[in-house]
């Protein structure tokens, strides 16, 4: 463990700017263990983008205390202003249901749908007078939310009912937890896995792409008993994710595959890739070729002195990087020098990308 002394006094964040929420929701054992891991893993980040050294300095001075209290200051106004929230993903009842992830709602006993009346839902005026063409309904604002591929989770459903109870001020209604799992049970809404996150693009040519790999399926069957069973090669990539998502939303049931809109998909694609070669008789080649995601695209000096510290080691892999953590272009083209041309030298091949 280190040790640090102090060349001057900085007097330290005051407490009294610490609201009454802040000390209730941040006092407990559990926030506790939860902040220290939370920054035991902000320090690990700013190790990887090399922006801290190892090792502290032996001595703390005034700068790095203003830098500190400075950093305490904003963590603590973004704890008292954000609440983390794991949300309940739901879908339609009639959706398939493969891989037995859907979470049904028992019946508690209460009262049929057309009886129900919460507490929390008593109404000073008769909501059957009120003309439905000032009604915002909730479930179309569902239905219309998945029809263009939105992920929709139970919080949104009470958001939505909110706002169309705060259309009428006489109306005393909470979207409680009670009246929303009545409301998904009327409407045949339960939880649903994501299955993937598409583009707007990829939305809009789905039919295409099934068509042009059928095509590619057909010419390539024609072509590969003309070669060898390990010069008949086959490439991919594989990603890991960047940004972790929670990959269940609402959706009607009976939907085979359940597509949600990202504005990045690099975000929840990709954190670095690698891209293996395999031989029609199920070998691997020996070299995988890993391209890791940087900032500036190229590793920094002290990066590259690990990375080729550990190309030594581990001599089966090519390391490169790229901004994205994809291939470009260029570094395709290392791949192909670096792993491809080692193995097939002269020899003919059939090369399935």
């Amino acid at each position: 463990m280190s040790h640090f002394t102090c060349d001057s006094y900085v007097p330290g964040p005051s407490k009294a700017e610490e609201s009454d929420t802040d000390s209730n929701s941040q006092t407990s054992e559990e926030a506790k263990i939860q902040l220290k891991t939370a920054l035991v893993y902000c320090e690990q980040l700013f190790l990887e983008n090399n922006k801290i050294a190892t090792e502290p300095s032996a001595v703390i001075k005034e700068e790095h205390m203003k830098i500190g209290e400075k950093l305490y200051s904003t963590i603590m106004e973004t704890l008292a202003e954000n609440i983390i929230v794991i949300e309940d993903d739901l879908i339609l009842f009639e959706e398939a249901d493969e891989e037995g992830l859907f979470e049904e709602v028992e019946d508690s006993g209460l009262q049929s749908d057309d009886e129900y009346n919460p507490d929390e839902k008593r109404s000073k005026i008769d909501t059957d007078d009120i003309p439905l063409d000032y009604k915002i309904k909730t479930h179309d604002r569902f239905v219309e939310a998945r029809q263009s591929n939105q992920q929709v989770t139970t919080r949104n459903l009470q958001q939505w009912a909110l706002a169309a109870a705060s259309q009428f001020p006489d109306l005393e209604f909470k979207a409680s937890e009670p009246w929303v799992k009545i409301f998904k049970r009327k409407h045949r809404i339960r939880q649903r896995k994501i299955t993937k996150f598409v583009s707007e693009r990829e939305t809009a040519t789905m039919e295409e792409t099934h068509a042009a790999a059928e095509k590619f399926r057909l010419h390539t069957r024609a072509l590969i008993p003309n070669y060898g069973l390990n010069t008949d090669l086959n490439t991919d990539q594989t990603g890991c994710q960047y940004q972790s998502t929670y990959n269940q939303t609402l959706a009607e049931q009976g939907s085979n595959v359940v597509l949600v809109k990202r504005k990045d998909m690099n975000k929840v694609t990709h954190s670095y890739t690698t891209q293996y070669v395999m031989t029609l008789s199920g070998k691997l080649l020996p070299t995988v070729f890993i391209c890791l995601q940087e900032a500036n695209g190229n590793f920094g000096p002290r990066v590259q002195k690990s990375v080729d510290a550990y190309a030594k080691i581990y001599t089966n892999v090519a390391i490169t990087s790229s901004k994205s953590g994809k291939l470009t272009t260029a570094l395709y083209k290392d791949f192909l020098i670096d792993v491809m041309k080692p193995y097939v030298k002269e020899e003919k091949f059939l090369f399935l990308n």
